[in-house]
């Protein structure tokens, strides 16, 4: 009866010393105000997926990220409509997945991950030139396990939105670095 208690302990310090609960990779991407005024005119033309949506988001919130992620830099001047002469005419192309994959630590303890993964191309496009900025979001969660047990957690729309905003943070943080250092 002893040696029960014991083992019930010992996996109950095992499971509690693991970690047992989810754990998510976090990053920030830092847009806040890279330029001093708003020194490039552009418009939005077209959102597309156009290779692979397993995460279903729509194009109206990637077109709202894209919004929020330019107004931050400071760097674009947002306009209804630009024919690529004065300004910038604007395509997305983002492709979303889901994967996951399982890794045995040792006989009872294993680990699975998931992964939600947002991939965006930002093409700026004027009369004289395209230019091609890409980014990569990734929300990664790993479950802890032994003999098997332990929490469940699925991707949701808070995970795959995060994923998208760190891509378009990472393309826009380029698009404007790049375009700002041209400008001058």
């Amino acid at each position: 009866m002893k040696t029960n208690k014991l083992i019930l302990a010992i996996l109950g310090g095992a499971l509690f010393l693991s970690g047992c609960g989810p754990k998510a990779e976090v990053a920030y991407i830092d847009l806040y105000r890279i330029c001093h005024s708003k020194e490039v005119p552009i418009s939005i033309s077209g959102i597309n997926s156009d290779s692979g949506n397993d995460l279903n988001i729509p194009s109206q919130e990637v077109r709202e990220s894209l919004l929020r992620a330019m107004r931050d830099t400071n760097c674009f001047d947002i306009q209804n409509n630009i024919d690529g002469t004065d300004g910038y005419v604007v395509d997305v192309n983002y492709a979303s997945a889901l994967e996951s994959d399982k890794v045995k630590k040792n006989i009872a303890l294993s680990e699975e991950n998931t992964y939600a993964i947002v991939n965006v191309t930002i093409t700026l496009i004027n009369r004289s030139q395209t230019r091609n900025y890409t980014g990569k979001g990734r929300q990664a969660y790993s479950d802890t396990k032994l003999f098997g047990l332990g929490s469940e957690r699925a991707i949701t729309r808070t995970d795959a939105r995060k994923a998208l905003d760190d891509a378009i943070r990472i393309a826009i943080k380029e698009a404007a670095e790049d375009l700002k250092g041209r400008r001058r």
